[in-house]
């Protein structure tokens, strides 16, 4: 098997001098370091090349193109800081190692059609990174993503696991679509202030800080979802909905500075859900008395205190906010109107004496 292996200084050196455009129709590997700092490097073509070690080409900041069609794996740091690559097109790819293609700050489309694994910091900081094909990953990794400044839309079909901070602080990042992951990790969205579609039907867990300060986002809709951790939708600031059907518990502050949020919509009518803290409100118009938390008639009972979320740990703060689902609710939507067809005989707006 031909390979280019690690190299000496010797070799970096004449490389250096001499060498634009690397090609070999022979080689099948690159080794760990070889071409780290070929600042001179524009061009890699390696036809045969299956493996690409770790910092084979780190630094290589003049690199514009390369073509490597069968190549299977990409080491740690591979491509990290080529200032200059535009394009990551490997169509036979299926493991992208820690910081492959960390800061690649020309970098703007990634295709890797075959890729199950996204290792942490692999496309970090690729701040002209506007499109990533991801059809097959499986997993991606913590702060992959993070800081890709002109990422506008993620598409995980089949990722059922995405790290913490994966997608944090992408700024242009509009929509979300992971229909398989069943946790969202401590800050995966957070920070992301363009972000307005979330689509996460199999989430069963909102890590702490998840989405804070994703502040156009107006209303989320998460029907599978259980737990929310601390700070998970902290300072959502345009917030406005929020649909939980099969909550149990949520954790303190996790609404906190919601300023706009006048609805949460808590549809389980098995157990009142947990609330960790009485402050989990705090700075939302349902604080403030001009939002409104509608659950099951069914949990609001003048007769049972242990079915009456007007009575339940640190529910009772918010006591005079609390109305039936079934009386507000027309074709399946809350109107925040009283329907008149629907109205109980006994009043949900006042607590029992």
């Amino acid at each position: 098997m031909a390979q280019i292996v690690e190299k000496s200084k010797k070799a970096k050196d004449f490389i250096l001098r001499t060498t634009t455009n690397a090609r070999d129709s022979q080689v099948t590997k690159i080794g760990t370091s070889a071409f780290h700092s070929c600042t001179s490097l524009t061009t890699v073509e390696f036809p045969m090349v299956t493996d690409i070690g770790n910092y084979a080409f780190h630094s290589c900041e003049s690199l514009t193109t390369v073509d490597l069609p069968i190549a299977e794996s990409i080491g740690e740091y591979a491509f990290a800081d080529c200032e200059s690559l535009t394009a990551a097109d490997f169509p036979m790819v299926t493991d992208i190692g820690n910081y492959a293609f960390n800061s690649c700050i020309s970098l703007t489309t990634a295709s890797l059609p075959v890729t199950a694994s996204v290792g942490e910091y692999a496309f970090a900081s690729c701040e002209s990174l506007t499109t990533v094909n991801l059809p097959v990953a499986a997993s991606v990794g913590s702060f992959a993503f993070r800081s890709c400044k002109s990422l506008t839309t993620v598409n995980l079909p089949v990722a059922a696991s995405v790290g913490s901070n994966a997608f944090s602080s992408c700024t242009s990042l509009t929509a979300v679509n992971c229909p398989v992951a069943t946790t969202i990790e401590s800050s995966t969205l957070g920070g992301c202030t363009a972000l307005t579609t979330i689509d996460l039907p199999a989430v069963t867990s909102i890590g702490n800080y998840a989405f804070s300060s994703c502040t156009a986002l107006t209303a989320i809709d998460l029907p599978s979802v259980t737990s929310i951790d601390v700070y998970a939708f902290r300072n959502c600031t345009a917030l406005t909905t929020v649909d939980l059907p099969a909550i149990t518990s949520i954790e303190r502050y996790a609404f906190q500075k919601c300023a706009a949020l006048t609805a949460l919509i808590l549809r389980n009518a098995d157990t009142i859900c947990t609330l960790s803290n009485k402050n989990v409100l705090t700075g939302t118009s349902i604080a403030s008395g001009t939002g409104y938390i509608y659950v099951p008639k069914a949990l609001l009972s003048d007769d049972d205190s242990t079915k009456d979320y007007r009575r339940a740990s640190n529910w009772s703060n918010y006591a005079a906010q609390f109305r039936a689902l079934e009386d507000y609710t027309i074709d399946g939507t809350i109107t925040g109107a009283l329907d008149p067809e629907k109205v109980s005989t006994t009043t949900t707006e006042e607590v029992s004496e």
